[in-house]
């Protein structure tokens, strides 16, 4: 459900015989109701049934900056593996059309996501991250994610080979649910710290990060929300980390907060290299991005691995590996405290 649609969270009615459970789900956590019989009960689950269908849209869990893309809108997208690339000739920013053929998958529904944030312009070809530039709103076409988690909760992360109707460009748009802690930055700020410590000419020339157009968290309709009067309206946090402790609060994890950015490389995996010396090229690549990153920056990434390393080949034929997806890396301040960024959470060990 949620890799299938774009939701905030969901209910689920769970009936084993004459017995139900109601499920509130979301990224941080699972919130069940204790399991009442229906036959003998069934006022439990009719008041849950009508205050359901008096509910808005948005109440039952739908996103509201994403809607079904319409009948014109759905045409183009699908049509773009066959139109784009002659279309897009001049552009700096080829598209691999396999990932276009993706993303219309038949029986997978296109969607339009209005994307409102500061975006830096189409046209540069620095990297920079401005706190001055408006905020805008742009609406782009996504269809069948380039990338999805199969976890229900945590980050949720999603990858998507985007459309960008407002500058009629293909863009990569990539959605997850982050953590919110006084001790974790997120992945628009590391990048904003990257394009701000990294010498400009190594920046902007080597090609090993990715140029960050737009992102940060994910704001409601600007009509509803003034966010030059206050920055943080109309953000999408959780919920299920405000239960009381008494009902088991203290189990939940930290808040999550809808976060999304939007890249100008469309890249590949890196399974996508065709000979040895592409491989070892593109891992050179995103090993001095990490050296600089650290030693210029401050930044350690703390997630290195073959799914965090892409392969791009610009509108020169030139291949170029870029270290990405910083939302778990941590600052050199960070490092040296003490403090716990996440006071719950679970870890992997090699044994």
């Amino acid at each position: 459900m949620f890799n299938h649609q774009h939701r905030t969270h969901a209910f689920v009615l769970h009936i084993v015989h004459d017995t139900a459970r109601i499920v509130y789900l979301e990224r941080a956590a699972a919130v069940c109701s204790r399991a009442f019989n229906y036959v003998k009960d069934p006022i439990t689950l009719a008041t849950f049934f009508y205050r359901f269908s008096k509910m808005s849209r948005e109440d039952r869990g739908h996103d509201p900056t994403v809607s079904l893309a319409s009948e014109g809108e759905e045409a183009l997208f699908r049509e773009l593996p066959r139109t784009y690339p002659s279309t897009a000739a001049g552009l700096d920013n080829p598209v691999p059309i396999s990932m276009l053929e993706h993303a219309v998958t038949r029986g997978w529904p296109i969607y339009a996501m209005n994307i409102y944030a500061q975006w830096t312009d189409a046209k540069s070809t620095s990297k920079s991250l401005r706190d001055d530039l408006p905020f805008v709103s742009h609406r782009c076409l996504v269809g069948r994610p380039d990338y999805m988690s199969r976890s229900l909760t945590g980050r949720g992360t999603r990858g998507f080979v985007a459309y960008d109707l407002t500058e009629t460009r293909v863009v990569y748009v990539k959605d997850s649910w982050r953590a919110v802690s006084e001790n974790i930055h997120s992945e628009y700020d590391i990048y904003q710290r990257l394009y701000r410590k990294i010498i400009p000419g190594i920046l902007d020339d080597s090609r090993i990060y990715l140029t960050v157009r737009s992102g940060g968290d994910v704001r409601g309709p600007p009509e509803r929300n003034d966010v030059q009067v206050d920055p943080a309206a109309g953000v999408q946090d959780t919920r299920t980390q405000d239960i009381p402790e008494e009902e088991g609060g203290s189990t939940v994890p930290p808040m999550r907060r809808h976060h999304r950015l939007v890249f100008k490389e469309v890249c590949a995996p890196l399974e996508a290299f065709q000979s040895a010396q592409d491989l070892v090229e593109v891992l050179h690549r995103a090993i001095v991005a990490h050296l600089y990153a650290w030693k210029a920056a401050g930044v350690l990434h703390r997630d290195i691995s073959a799914a965090n390393i892409l392969v791009y080949k610009d509108g020169h034929g030139d291949l170029h590996g870029i270290l990405s997806d910083w939302d778990l890396s941590m600052t050199e301040e960070q490092l040296s405290s003490q403090e716990i960024t996440q006071p719950s959470r679970s870890v992997r060990f090699c044994i």
